[in-house]
């Protein structure tokens, strides 16, 4: 490389004509590519199985203490987990 470090010319066997064709399908590529990964994930959500897990919270009553009083009672998750056939 030279002294400075900067390439004053260099060979390409491309053709102009190559490289806007090659610029050309980059932009599209490029403005097309949001929506089809857009596409492919909404397609991907589709497959998914629904939801096999079904939530349940509970709220139980305050039992009095200053903390509960403030904050109120308790609350309690349970899962019930569906079999593929329900």
């Amino acid at each position: 490389w030279p002294p400075d470090g900067l390439v004053d010319n260099f060979y390409s066997s491309r053709s102009p004509l190559d490289n806007f064709s090659r610029w050309v399908r980059s932009r599209k590529f490029y403005a097309v590519l949001p929506h089809r990964l857009d596409r492919a994930e909404a397609d991907w959500h589709g497959s998914q199985p629904e939801n096999q897990i079904k939530p349940e919270f509970i709220d139980h009553e305050p039992d009095g203490s200053e903390a509960q009083s403030v904050l109120g009672g308790p609350i309690q998750a349970r899962f019930t987990f569906l079999d593929k056939d329900e």
